[in-house]
């Protein structure tokens, strides 16, 4: 798989998913940033982000650890459904390391395959729309 640039993943990111990234971030990324950036994409994938960043009082028990599982199960959430995105192109060793301590190679590369499998995602999707209606104006016809 190939690996973009900084710039063509901000200017992908600001094309595709009207997000503002800057180099700068994307040089030294952190966990707040790569979290917000995996949401990003996930969201425009048609996953509902909120149920994904929202608290989850049955794994929090007692109500005394909210904000201790607040500082992991997002993550871990995000972690799980990012990892089955970009295993189809080529990272079968992406872990919840590269969310909680971000290396600027590996999400350079985590984000280069969000970017293809939402190019492959949003192919799919506009040829099944366009069977779904071409098929409803044939029954029309």
């Amino acid at each position: 798989m190939a690996k973009l640039s900084d710039d063509e993943i901000i200017n992908f990111m600001k094309d595709m998913l009207s997000y503002t990234v800057k180099r700068e971030q994307l040089s030294s990324p952190n966990r707040q940033l790569v979290i917000e950036i995996y949401a990003q994409f996930l969201q425009e994938l048609d996953f509902d982000v909120n149920s994904i960043t929202q608290r989850d009082f049955m794994a929090c028990g007692d109500m005394t650890n909210v904000e201790a599982m607040d500082g992991i199960l997002v993550p871990i959430h995000i972690y799980t459904i990012v990892q089955q995105c970009v295993v189809h192109y080529g990272i079968h060793d992406m872990n919840l390391m590269d969310i909680l301590s971000p290396k600027r190679s590996r999400t350079n590369r985590i984000i280069s395959a969000l970017c293809f499998f939402f190019l492959r995602y949003s192919a799919v999707k506009v040829s099944l729309l366009n069977l779904i209606l071409s098929t409803l104006l044939f029954t029309l016809v």
